[in-house]
């Protein structure tokens, strides 16, 4: 097993952060701006923008005769209009930025350990991403579900350690995700939500330094017991459908 050394990949590997690093300051901005809007319209000074309320009521006078998402709203949204939403305006833009923040995340680990490792993939098979706490736990040297076989998969010390609160924000999506409508949880945007992307970049930044100067091959033994694992279910579910 044998890593491209760390200088031949620190270029590619250092643009893909900042990109990332980018969206989410990018999507902080766009809250922001949604933000102020909100405040703005609930205090009666964006009346030029119409409320959403005010694209559920009447979209034919709201939204622009020419505007593609009207035929949508026309036909079907707006039958729905006086039923309440489960959350209002603001908890809606909070949710969504956090989903998206989580989402950023889980593509640059994905990409940074196949930049690092040459082409090793932390995904299922079939392409398929995991979340942002298993990639975690496999980068740290836990299981987290089988590996696809590569000659190069990796561990990287002290992972653990620097991702505690993205492993918060993940588990801060899952609940927006699966207790949707029962929230339970605080997603102030001054807070919560900023904090976290804030976190999130960071985050990005001392997952860049480790993976490059701390990654090395991942236990033979593990990598071994893994693809074994891969091979018996790949069995097992075969024998199961005959």
């Amino acid at each position: 097993m044998v890593l491209p050394d760390a200088s031949i990949v620190q270029k590619e590997a250092e643009d893909r952060c900042t990109q990332a690093k980018a969206d989410i300051a990018w999507l902080a901005s766009y809250l922001a701006s949604a933000k102020v809007f909100q405040k703005s319209a609930e205090n009666g000074a964006a009346l030029a923008i119409p409320l959403p309320d005010a694209i559920m009521r009447d979209p034919n006078t709201s939204l622009h005769p020419q505007d593609p998402i009207k035929g949508p709203f026309t036909r079907l949204f707006h039958t729905y209009r006086d039923i309440d939403p489960s959350h209002g305006f603001g908890h809606y833009l909070n949710l969504s930025a956090i989903i998206a923040t989580v989402a950023v995340l889980e593509e640059v680990v994905e990409d940074l350990y196949a930049i690092r490792t040459g082409g090793a993939t932390l995904k299922k098979v079939g392409d398929r991403s995991r979340g942002l706490r298993a990639y975690v736990k496999i980068l740290s040297g836990g299981n987290g579900g089988s590996l696809i076989p590569h000659p190069d998969h990796i561990v990287v010390d002290h992972i653990i350690e620097i991702s505690h609160d993205v492993r918060r924000l993940a588990r801060l999506r899952n609940k927006a995700i699966h207790t949707y409508r029962h929230a339970d949880f605080d997603a102030n945007v001054a807070t919560v939500v900023i904090p976290h992307l804030a976190h999130a970049v960071r985050f990005i930044d001392k997952l860049q330094d480790k993976i490059l100067k701390h990654a090395k091959p991942r236990p033979r033994s593990s990598t071994i017991r893994l693809t074994l694992r891969r091979l018996w279910r790949k069995l097992a579910a075969k024998l199961g459908s005959r």
